[in-house]
């Protein structure tokens, strides 16, 4: 197991995690939803700690929203296995505040991986604010990363075909008013069928956020097959078909 004394605070912020009953798919390992809730609830413990959480922001009338986030996997911890999560900020710059995220088995192994970059917004207008106090204020680690490239917006090669659309329910919003994050990912991993998934094993996935979903809309998700191992998955809202959020697979 990894300790605080490897990872000091304010720079490393360390959560432990029990894989429970209620985060295990059909495989009775860690759903990949539930990766997504472990690295967005230490990314906040983390924030929270330094003065950056959910409450501090919005007394300045402001909230924190994911723009993109990539997660690569070795191997998913397994129904009441116990892990660790590691997380640290690689600081500010322009609109953008990054963090990366590293998590390990009991025996110190690592098994996933991410990176991430967040934005600033203001709670009324949604509209972005630069992340100068953050980058200035922040204790960060610029130079440490969790994998070898870069954070990026991918090109797309393919366009993908929709299917049905959908009611956002009540329960897919969150604090914020609007559809949590983890939603987009559940609602592309749902497009797929368990027999796809029993043949198929997702080793990164790789998602990017481009507008909010709020309740009353009517969403669809379009998928398209990219060859070579690769699928991409578009959340389309119906009443303007506007891109709510690309996701990519490979397995």
């Amino acid at each position: 197991m990894i300790n605080q004394e490897q990872f000091p605070r304010p720079f490393f912020w360390i959560d432990s995690y029990t894989v429970h009953s209620y985060h295990a798919d059909y495989t009775r390992r860690l759903a990949i939803p539930a990766v997504f809730s472990f690295l967005q609830e230490s990314a906040w413990h983390h924030a929270a700690s330094n003065g950056f959480g959910w409450q501090e922001l919005m007394e300045k009338g402001q909230i924190w929203a994911l723009s993109l986030m990539k997660v690569k996997i070795e191997r998913l911890p397994d129904w009441d296995e116990h892990v660790q999560l590691l997380t640290w900020s690689k600081g500010g710059k322009g609109l953008f505040a990054y963090r990366d995220f590293e998590m390990f088995d009991a025996s110190g192994k690592k098994i996933v991986t991410a990176s991430s970059a967040w934005l600033i917004l203001d709670a009324k207008t949604r509209r972005p604010q630069r992340a100068d106090e953050f980058a200035k204020e922040f204790p960060s680690i610029p130079d440490r990363s969790s994998m070898d490239e870069e954070l990026t917006r991918e090109h797309e090669h393919s366009k993908p075909e929709c299917g049905s659309f959908f009611d956002v329910r009540t329960s897919d919003i969150d604090m914020n008013v609007h559809v949590n994050n983890v939603c987009y990912v559940r609602w592309a991993l749902d497009a797929f069928s368990v027999d796809f998934f029993q043949k198929n094993t997702v080793k990164e996935i790789n998602v990017v956020f481009l507008a909010e979903a709020r309740e009353g809309d009517r969403v669809g998700v379009c998928l398209a097959n990219e060859g070579d191992k690769k699928y991409r998955a578009a959340i389309v809202r119906e009443a303007d078909k506007k891109e709510l959020a690309k996701i990519r697979l490979l397995v």
